[in-house]
């Protein structure tokens, strides 16, 4: 069945020969299924996406662990007033300091600012903003943003188990 994009898809590159050590990964995973029907790709995939769901929910229990340990090691070092690192009997050491994080809550005003402040040279647009517009200009024939490369692949969707 044809998609959206299958008519431009057909002109771009195959993403699959663009190179890189985790593509290479990918082809060599790719001839070791090669031959199989349908089914059993489908298989395999349903198989692999389970693995990978799997994956993920240990991650972000691992991930809320961490953070909470964090959490409470910051907590204690300030407790204990520490300023230096601690070390451990077997040689290892621990240390907390004070970070900041920094993100963007109003884009555009960040933008305007940027631009009254002489920061334009560092504004970039985002991978998503990016895609949009090379894909309308595809859709209405025009040429892609200099410096941008589109290829093609094949998104698989499954449904059910």
């Amino acid at each position: 069945m044809a998609g959206k994009w299958t008519a431009i898809a057909k002109t771009l590159p195959r993403r699959e020969a663009e190179p890189g050590s985790f593509q290479e990964r990918v082809n060599v995973l790719k001839d070791e299924s090669r031959g199989l029907n349908l089914e059993a790709l489908a298989a395999k995939y349903r198989q692999v996406r389970s693995e990978k769901d799997e994956q993920e929910v240990v991650e972000r229990g691992i991930n809320a662990r961490q953070m909470a340990l964090e959490a409470l090691l910051s907590e204690l070092w300030v407790a204990e007033n520490r300023d230096g690192p601690y070390f451990f009997s077997d040689g290892s050491r621990i240390e907390v300091h004070d970070a900041i994080s920094v993100r963007a809550s109003d884009p555009e005003a960040v933008v305007a600012w940027s631009k009254l402040n002489g920061y334009e040279r560092f504004l970039t647009l985002n991978a998503k903003r990016l895609e949009g517009i090379a894909k309308a200009a595809l859709e209405s024939g025009q040429e892609i943003p200099a410096g941008v490369v589109v290829s093609a692949y094949s998104l698989v969707k499954f449904s059910g188990k």
